[in-house]
């Protein structure tokens, strides 16, 4: 049943009430309101009763105006009441969650969230100042539950170094931000998912394997690297592993690898000694975090095997077979090599200083100990970017290279011993760097 003549009665009533009493028979919006209620009070006794007493109201002789306005509101209001019903227009959808834990209120206004909450959001240059400079001066407002959604947006911010740095973040507020991480968690999803479930692990571990499992098997290759890596904390989870490392290549082979050397038991055992005895160098490097005393034994005894072989070999054909004249042969051969040797030494000397200052000039040939490289990579920016040139001081204490985040390349400087990195000019373009002849000072061509 279409109420609206009802509540247009209702507000005119209303509005009569604030006006006073004297204006209510001049009142046309009134009257009109009266008149729309004549086909109501024809279908429903309760209808015509409120038309009649509305009728009264705007008469001009109505003795108790106010007694009547009074009594007419009231049943209209009745009426109504029992009239409605509980719904709303479009689709329901779920509420964000909430961060559990702590207090639910917070005594923070919003004009001072608004400024944080804008950066988080916005793009271009300055909005990682904005935010690191709000978290060190007011850490309390990152608490508040409106920001900590932003923060969790934030794991996907294409400034990698602000994504980063909020990760940190996150981690220190506890399982309170659980909820609001799995929230859209997409396991087929890039970068931002892949920060979500580095920063569960950090804060949970092992209690989470359930949802690393599920990352692996749903996943897409860069959520699953990091679930896989997660695994580790859990024993349970080895014959997973195992059968991962059948099946993996490249970045997910080595995630697995790295998961499967934190496992313990027999299967953990034998399957690391096969590996050392095929590639003992790379199994190695795996292990080198490991405590577990049956890792020193397979490393110890697959040492003992090759020191023996070394040993072996070395004894292969020295025999003393006796010569001809009674010379046992292998110190014939060698007083020959001596003998030999002396020859050569005493032809070099002959060559001339020509020939011993070319000999000098010679370069050697670099060697590279290619073994175990992989593991020996170090990254020195901070972050995954677009580089451009590249400048490291005279001491190797400081790194200045230019970098895309957002747009245009910006200079940056890192100090590689304490680990800080700072922008030292925004949007300078990918130019060149050029150092001074003293190193002092660095000069960019654009």
């Amino acid at each position: 049943m279409n109420l609206s003549a009802v509540y247009e009665l209702r507000d005119r009533l209303e509005t009569a009430a604030v006006a006073g009493m004297n204006l209510i028979s001049e009142d046309f919006r009134l009257k009109r309101a009266v008149q729309q209620m004549e086909p109501y009070a024809k279908a429903s006794p309760v209808f015509r009763k409120i038309y009649e007493m509305a009728q009264t109201l705007i008469l001009p002789e109505c003795q108790d105006r106010a007694g009547t306005l009074l009594d007419t509101l009231g049943l209209v209001d009745a009426v109504l009441c029992t009239q409605g019903i509980l719904q709303t227009d479009g689709e329901i959808e779920e509420l964000e969650p909430i961060p559990s834990g702590g207090d639910l209120y917070s005594p923070i206004p919003y004009s001072r969230l608004a400024p944080v909450r804008e950066a988080f959001k916005g793009v271009g240059g300055g909005r990682y100042a904005v935010i690191a400079n709000a978290y060190k001066e007011t850490p309390e407002i990152f608490k508040d539950y409106r920001m900590i959604h932003c923060m969790v947006q934030a794991l996907g911010d294409p400034y990698g170094e602000l994504a980063e740095m909020v990760a940190g973040w996150l981690q220190q507020e506890g399982e309170a931000v659980l909820p609001v991480l799995k929230q859209g968690f997409d396991p087929q999803g890039k970068r931002d998912m892949v920060r979500r479930v580095q920063v569960i692990e950090a804060i949970r571990g092992g209690q989470e394997n359930d949802f690393y499992r599920y990352v692996v098997e749903s996943g897409g290759k860069e959520t699953r690297e990091a679930a896989i890596q997660a695994l580790r904390h859990d024993q349970s989870n080895l014959p997973l592993l195992l059968d991962l490392q059948k099946s993996e290549k490249g970045k997910l082979k080595e995630a697995v690898l790295q998961s499967l050397s934190y496992m313990d038991g027999d299967e953990a055992e034998g399957f690391w000694a096969e590996a050392i005895k095929k590639k003992p160098a790379e199994a190695a490097g795996y292990l080198s975090h490991s405590t577990k005393g049956w890792v020193s034994d397979l490393i110890a005894d697959e040492l003992e095997d090759r020191l023996k072989e070394h040993v072996a070999g070395k004894k292969t054909g020295r025999k003393k077979t006796e010569g001809p004249q009674g010379v046992p042969e292998t110190e014939r051969a060698e007083k020959e090599k001596e003998e030999k040797a002396v020859e050569e030494k005493k032809n070099s000397k002959k060559k001339g200083k020509d020939a011993d200052e070319k000999k000098k000039d010679e370069v050697k040939p670099l060697t590279f100990d290619l073994a175990n490289a992989p593991y020996r990579k170090m990254r020195l920016t901070p972050n995954a970017s677009n580089l451009g040139d590249f400048y490291l001081d005279k001491k190797g204490e400081k790194l200045y290279y230019i970098s895309a985040f957002e747009g245009g390349g910006d200079l940056w400087v890192r100090d590689l011993k304490k680990g800080d990195t700072r922008l030292l000019k925004k949007g300078v373009g990918f130019g060149g760097i050029e150092p001074s002849k003293d190193g002092e000072w660095i000069a960019y061509i654009s």
